[in-house]
């Protein structure tokens, strides 16, 4: 006896997939002479460049408003992370700098730039830092801590160990 996998009777399953494309052919809009579909017309809320699907458009929003600007200057600034104070921490990719920012908007230096650019920063839970250091030109990563301070710096993954570390994060 053969077995198909699968198997069951065929013209079921014709007259199953059959109905499922008439299906969504009826739920697409037909355009009339001159118009376009419904599917592809565009309104104020979907010329973005990235459209409100009508399911979201009534949702509410926020207008993000300029809190702090930490340069003038253009350099990536990634990695962010709240430390067990609520300061903010960030790095400048490219100077390999980590940022510290309170909420009264003081901004520090923690970590002094150097050509080993920095991708994240993570906080352990016994608060200290974390960098990921990507290398200079995305070569011979590492991964070094320091306390909340910036103080006490140390490597914990060497840049000899081959990795290129882009960012951090601590598990459970």
């Amino acid at each position: 006896m053969l077995v198909q996998e699968n198997a069951g009777p065929r013209p079921f399953r014709r007259w199953l997939l059959a109905l499922s494309c008439l299906a969504c052919l009826a739920s697409t809009a037909v355009a009339q002479p001159g118009e376009a579909p419904h599917s592809l017309a565009y309104d104020a809320q979907s010329r973005g460049p990235v459209p409100i699907p009508p399911t979201e458009r009534g949702l509410q929003t926020v207008v993000a408003e300029l809190w702090f600007k930490v340069s003038d200057e253009a350099f990536p600034l990634e990695g962010a992370a709240f430390d067990r104070r609520g300061d903010l921490l960030f790095v400048d990719a490219a100077g390999g700098r980590a940022f510290r920012l309170t909420p009264d908007k003081h901004l520090s230096i923690v970590l002094p730039g150097s050509k080993q650019q920095l991708g994240g920063l993570a906080v352990h839970k016994d608060g200290r830092i974390f960098a990921a250091r990507t290398g200079e030109g995305f070569r011979n990563g590492s991964v070094v801590a320091m306390q909340p301070d910036g103080s006490g710096l140390r490597t914990v993954v060497p840049a000899d160990a081959g990795y290129v570390v882009n960012d951090l994060v601590f598990d459970a």
